[in-house]
């Protein structure tokens, strides 16, 4: 197996596992109380799903080249946004069962969902 096919492979398997991960923060979101700080009056959590979905179903498609980068600079720049206002005490993102903001996660996770898109499109 080439360097291109395991990069994709793995990229699926990240995006699935985050889709999970989120969408349960996302349910915690709906029917507890409030936990993720809102753009716009929508709760990042709910953003942070749906770009994720979006992101699996362009890689499924086949639409990468052409959409994947303008999809992932959503989340990016949300991730990028909390977690400077989380460094400052500005916004409260949610925190793992570590104490760890997640926005610290979501930025180091779409970096590297970047960097492997990257590198799985490169021919």
């Amino acid at each position: 197996m080439n360097t291109q096919k395991v990069s994709t492979l793995f990229l699926y398997g990240i995006i699935t596992f985050w889709i999970l991960w989120s969408g349960q923060l996302a349910l915690n979101e709906f029917y507890n109380s409030p936990i993720c700080p809102t753009i716009l009056n929508i709760p990042a959590c709910y953003i942070i799903l749906w770009c994720f979905l979006w992101l699996w179903l362009i890689q499924a498609a086949w639409l990468k080249n052409k959409y994947f980068y303008l999809v992932a600079a959503l989340p990016l720049s949300i991730a990028l946004y909390g977690t400077i206002f989380q460094i400052f005490w500005w916004v409260e993102c949610p925190k793992t069962s570590w104490w760890i903001p997640m926005c610290f996660i979501s930025l180091w996770l779409f970096l590297g969902i970047v960097i492997l898109e990257y590198i799985s499109s490169k021919k």
